[in-house]
């Protein structure tokens, strides 16, 4: 487990350091799974390469403005949906917060037992978690879950294009094949003869000519697809 810490109090942040490292040595004497801990003391640090991380401590009260319930929004916009735990001190975060609904909550000082207890319970919830697909497009690398994929095009042997939810489109240096291997864990993926990979979450209906999606876009279909696809759509 890879562990970021994002305080700009020098003490409790070594404190912190301190606890994570003391039981990342218990649990590798009990030989589970090491925990990686990286430490900043400042917000741009954090978010140079926040993607590799699956869990944020954080407490920042330098800044009211930027405080840790502001990093914590910063992580959401950017579709980082690991645990977030935010350490009260002189911030009252679970008072402040009404609209992110999956934070954590330690206030300090936080004591071992605390400690251990979350990442018992950030164990759990990444184990529940569905599936993240890294989706590295032409622009930006994207992360994206099986809801926010509706479907995707094939533009030649070497390029595609996918249509997630929010009307984002992301232009893809990949094929549809390659596409497809990435995403093999999603169980509601449909592949459509004329070059086209769909999320059957997403599909209205069909004719014999074209499948349609809840959006309103029509997708067209081989001669004699549409039988295939019936079968297929019964089984998902």
């Amino acid at each position: 487990m890879h562990i970021a810490i994002c305080d700009d109090n020098v003490a409790d942040r070594k404190h912190l350091e301190r606890l994570l490292s003391r039981e990342a040595d218990a649990r590798i004497k009990r030989k589970e799974d090491p925990l990686y801990i990286d430490s900043f003391g400042n917000i741009a640090s954090l978010m140079h390469a926040p993607k590799i991380y699956d869990v944020f401590f954080i407490d920042m009260t330098c800044n009211p403005d930027e405080d840790g319930l502001y990093v914590a929004n910063l992580l959401r916009a950017d579709l980082i949906m690991a645990p977030v735990v935010l350490c009260s001190s002189r911030i009252d975060y679970p008072s402040k917060n009404s609209v992110l609904p999956d934070l954590i909550y330690l206030t300090k000082e936080i004591k071992p037992v605390e400690i251990s207890h979350t990442i018992s319970m950030v164990q759990n919830l990444l184990k529940q978690a569905e599936p993240t697909y890294e989706i590295r497009g032409l622009e930006k690398t994207v992360y994206i879950h099986d809801e926010d994929f509706i479907y995707a095009e094939s533009v030649n042997n070497r390029q595609s294009i996918i249509y997630l939810t929010n009307d984002y489109v992301c232009h893809l240096p990949d094929s549809l094949f390659s596409l497809k291997c990435l995403m093999e864990k999603h169980s509601s993926l449909i592949e459509l003869r004329k070059g086209y990979l769909v999320n059957s979450l997403y599909v209205n209906n069909f004719s014999f000519t074209a499948l349609t999606l809840k959006n309103g876009k029509k997708l067209p279909l081989a001669l004699g697809e549409s039988m295939q696809l019936k079968t297929i759509l019964s089984r998902i």
